[in-house]
């Protein structure tokens, strides 16, 4: 948590869009999660949290109800500055003179919508008047940041990239009811097609001596995909697709595993790369979007998906991995924190508020 270093009245009124909370477990509702751990109490800063009133709440932080009303009538609100925590919003201030910082995480949309451009064209619209509503611009990766400006009308405001922290928390592992005896990989993600989960198994038929644990929400078709190809290459006792696990269990597979495998086609950030460098293990990535700038030079690249490639890779990283790599890794991951990111965020709040 931030230090309270003065104890004047706040000088700028802050309201935050957690309305991701609702969803405490994914991608963005971590990112709020944090952040808000991070943000109470502030003496900078007076928060107000918008956030679901079933979520999470922060002591010593003014909370507001979402209200689906809202997305028709625009939020009402007091604050200076109003923080639009996702690059897909659907609230926005009323009031015209409050400031909007609006923090985008990636365009996955341009490929998830492909084959459909009604869809695609609709969240183009959508996340362009969040871009011409807003009075800065931050981003998670500098991948992010030039992609955005790529496909999107971006006008002369201020642009910062604001990296996420490490999520693992200092509460205790916890070992999963079954867990393998063999050594293990270890990848995270719901899984869907973008995670490309699929060239693991395959990888896997030519590392006979290591188990693979892919975890993560599981009930999409993707994961009945990965399912016939783990059963039609007979690798039932050597895969192991365990859906979603608690934040103890993501500790414990972090620990124990050998390394972290994650061949995914698009991230606008990466955070399961970052998390297990916090452990100091080995990381295996694709060499797509914005993995080679989180991971840096300490990380092991897959050139391609072929599965003789990919487990040269693997087996090579194993046998070179020491202890002075794990503290390197461990330094490459102190880089990003929460506690920073949200320093940073508070930085920017009074820079717009200051224009």
């Amino acid at each position: 948590m931030i230090e309270l270093t003065s104890k004047t009245k706040p000088v700028i009124r802050v309201e935050v869009d957690f309305e991701k909370l609702k969803a405490p477990y994914s991608g963005l509702g971590q990112f709020c999660m944090h952040l808000a751990k991070e943000f109470e109490p502030n003496f900078e800063v007076s928060f107000t949290f918008f956030m679901p009133a079933k979520a999470t709440k922060f002591q010593g932080v003014n909370t507001r109800k979402v209200n689906p009303f809202f997305k028709v009538m625009k939020v009402p609100s007091k604050a200076n500055v109003w923080h639009a925590t996702h690059q897909g919003a659907k609230y926005i201030p009323r009031d015209a003179n409050i400031k909007v910082v609006l923090t985008i995480h990636d365009l996955i949309f341009m490929d998830k919508y492909a084959d459909r451009p009604y869809k695609r064209a609709m969240y183009l619209k959508r996340m362009q008047k969040l871009i011409d509503r807003a009075s800065v611009i931050t981003y998670c990766s500098e991948f992010t940041k030039k992609e955005t400006r790529a496909q999107m009308n971006v006008p002369d405001i201020p642009e910062h990239v604001i990296y996420h922290g490490v999520s693992i928390g200092p509460g205790p592992s916890i070992a999963p009811a079954e867990k393998t005896s063999k050594p293990f990989l270890f990848t995270i993600g719901i899984i869907q097609p973008k995670k490309n989960f699929k060239v693991l198994v395959e990888m896997m038929c030519l590392l006979p001596d290591l188990h693979l644990v892919i975890a993560g929400n599981d009930k999409g078709p993707e994961a009945e995909v990965i399912r016939e190809k783990i059963n039609s290459l007979d690798l039932v006792n050597r895969v192991s697709v365990v859906g979603m696990i608690s934040e103890g269990e993501k500790k414990w597979y972090y620990e124990n595993c050998q390394g972290l495998v994650f061949p995914s086609l698009t991230e606008g950030f990466g955070l399961p790369v970052v998390e297990a460098m916090h452990m100091g293990k080995p990381v295996f990535l694709s060499n797509l979007t914005s993995l080679p700038e989180i991971g840096g030079e300490i990380a092991n690249y897959w050139e391609s998906f072929a599965p003789d490639h990919m487990a040269s890779l693997v087996k090579e990283g194993l046998a070179n991995h020491n202890e002075k790599k794990a503290v390197a890794l461990r330094n490459r991951a102190a880089q990003f924190s929460w506690e920073n990111a949200a320093k940073e965020y508070i930085k920017v709040y009074q820079s717009v508020r200051l224009r």
